[in-house]
């Protein structure tokens, strides 16, 4: 299956993320991030959710319209490239941990509801709930922002 990514009006075919497959080890990431990720836990009733991506970890983002802080929306088993991990005050008006993760985005457009997925050279960063994604391939210990 391949997956669709929007990027400036066009559709871009990319292959599904190898971290789909893989899971949680106990290795630390190793390198230099961003390190890989993808999305979890976003089914519910057998509908997928998706992951907003903010483009802030806090409750606003200094901005007035809204919804003005969605800078897209990411599917489950979706790829994302995280480049650290910061603690909130805010944990996305969801019950659990204020963890976030800063990733690599295609978009910064404020509003935008678009479906992407991450990929490392993405020109943008954004923030999800870590709650709702899984290492792929090490333990998810990755650097504090």
């Amino acid at each position: 299956m391949r997956r669709h990514r929007r990027h400036n009006n066009r559709v871009n075919c990319t292959e599904p993320s190898t971290t789909r497959g893989e899971t949680r080890t106990d290795e630390k990431p190793s390198g230099r991030g961003p390190w890989a990720f993808h999305v979890e836990g976003t089914v519910v009733d057998g509908k997928d959710q998706g992951l907003w991506v903010r483009s802030c970890n806090e409750k606003t983002c200094g901005c007035s319209q809204p919804h003005c802080e969605r800078i897209g929306l990411a599917l489950q088993g979706a790829p994302l490239y995280a480049f650290c991990q910061a603690v909130s005050h805010f944990n996305g008006n969801d019950s659990g941990s204020p963890v976030w993760l800063k990733i690599s985005w295609p978009s910064n457009k404020p509003g935008d509801t678009a479906t992407y997925v991450s990929d490392p050279r993405d020109k943008y960063v954004g923030w999800v709930l870590k709650k709702y994604t899984a290492p792929g391939g090490h333990n998810g210990d990755i650097p504090h922002c």
